[in-house]
């Protein structure tokens, strides 16, 4: 199953969420959902703020990749504050989020992906949130150690990976 949109709602990926239920449970891995629904949810959440981040900076004429147009962009964003991303973008404009669930024998495949190219700020920041998953054995101590404020605290990231791992 493939789901794209220029946005996706929170109705929409609760939805989703309850596809991956049905398709656990002939497995018998009920028990993963809500750690995988986490995953997805994630991740979808995340490139859907990517997209919204790319209207915001085309709509201004903002290049994402210059370090001093990034920081005009961010303070943008966080000034229109947490505003319905769907209503920020539209089908015309080329952007997109893509939720894919398939079924395999014995096991699910999740991808999540859209039309934002990751500049190397993005890059950097993800790598380092993945990076903390591996450091630390609970949450507590990541929340700790986050000091990066410049856009959301990527926590989120962290969380999965240590799900994942």
């Amino acid at each position: 199953m493939v789901v794209r949109a220029a946005c996706l709602s929170p109705a929409q990926i609760d939805a989703l969420e309850a596809v991956l239920y049905q398709m656990l449970t002939p497995l018998g891995q009920e028990e993963l959902h809500e750690q995988v629904s986490y995953c997805l949810r994630e991740l979808a959440e995340n490139a859907v703020r990517a997209v919204r981040k790319r209207r915001v900076f085309r709509r201004e004429g903002l290049d994402i990749a210059k370090p001093e147009d990034y920081r005009k962009g961010l303070d943008l964003l966080r000034e229109e504050g947490a505003e319905d991303a769907a209503s920020s973008g539209n089908e015309d404009d080329g952007c997109w989020v893509e939720v894919a669930i398939a079924q395999y024998p014995g096991q699910i495949g999740l991808r999540v992906a859209n039309t934002g190219q990751m500049v190397a700020l993005e890059r950097a920041r993800v790598a380092k949130r993945l990076s903390a998953a591996q450091l630390y054995e609970t949450f507590d101590e990541v929340v700790e150690q986050v000091e990066d404020d410049s856009e959301s605290a990527g926590l989120g990231l962290v969380m999965l990976g240590m799900i994942l791992r």
